[in-house]
């Protein structure tokens, strides 16, 4: 495969750049148009996209977790750090 490119020349070799270069610039276009919608459908709250639950609400879950010895004093402490420091 590699030796047919290699042994293009002149129009040949001018067909497969532009063919590449097509195929490129519509991969990029693609990319461009998915990246719009998935904001558009972030800033509407569209679907398949995860709201992020309130840092009460996780603290709350957390503690009951500890409650029910779900997870260790030092699970507890590093999640929690980890939680208020997204605030």
């Amino acid at each position: 495969m590699i030796a047919t490119f290699i042994n293009l020349g002149g129009p040949d070799l001018l067909v497969v750049l532009v063919i590449l270069g097509l195929v490129a610039g519509t991969i990029a276009v693609l990319v461009v148009f998915a990246n719009v919608m998935i904001r558009r459908q972030a800033a509407a709250g569209g679907p398949g996209l995860a709201q992020p639950t309130p840092v009460a609400e996780r603290l709350k879950t957390l503690d009951q977790l500890k409650e029910d010895g779900t997870v260790t004093e030092a699970e507890y402490e590093t999640e929690r750090k980890r939680i208020l420091s997204e605030v």
